[in-house]
């Protein structure tokens, strides 16, 4: 009797696992001041976030495009564990890198924008994915220069509540479109194909 319990036991939780072995996790960001709030909204756990790049970039609001950018690569862990309905957060400003201003002519005239890449598994195949979060840093008037952090940023990514969702001015939804594009393609060209680890 004991002995068929345990076969039952084992079999149900291999089930278990080819079951969640075909659900994708879902990692939600949500950004508030300078801090990136990310949650577990899948029903299954996630294992072993990592921050393995950020992208800065200084973004030309007059040429839209990107005139000078730098990455930074690594393998840091974030984040064990995540289960379903937990969350974290990321403050940015610890994770700002200097931005060369390439063939900038004037400064007032963009923003530096930045992206976090993340990687995450599934945890019952530990499959990896990636997650990347664009957002845009600056300093504002005001700020003591001396500390080198950003008190300004907005998100690059869908967040509920952000202003990146709000005027419906079209010039401005244009240069977020442009920026977002950008940073992007920056992404896509110069750190996706990196292998994960």
């Amino acid at each position: 009797m004991l002995w068929t319990l345990m076969q039952n036991t084992k079999l149900f939780n291999l089930a278990n696992r080819q079951l969640e072995s075909t659900i994708n996790p879902v990692l939600t960001p949500q950004m508030f001041g300078t801090t990136i709030r990310l949650t577990n909204d899948g029903s299954i756990d996630i294992k072993q976030i990592y921050k393995t790049a950020v992208i800065g970039g200084w973004f030309d609001s007059n040429k839209n495009k990107i005139l000078g950018y730098q990455i930074s690569r690594m393998y840091q862990p974030v984040k064990e564990s995540l289960s379903p309905g937990e969350s974290f957060d990321i403050d940015v400003t610890a994770h700002l890198i200097p931005i060369p201003t390439g063939q900038a002519k004037n400064l007032e005239a963009g923003m530096n924008i930045y992206g976090i890449v993340l990687v995450y598994r599934r945890s019952a195949d530990m499959k990896p994915f990636v997650k990347f979060l664009p957002f845009i840093a600056e300093s504002l008037p005001g700020k003591d220069v001396k500390t080198e952090k950003a008190n300004f940023a907005m998100p690059l990514f869908p967040s509920y509540g952000s202003s990146e969702a709000g005027p419906s001015d079209k010039i401005y939804s244009r240069w977020v479109e442009d920026a977002r594009a950008e940073l992007l393609t920056l992404y896509k060209e110069k750190v996706a194909p990196v292998e994960i680890q």
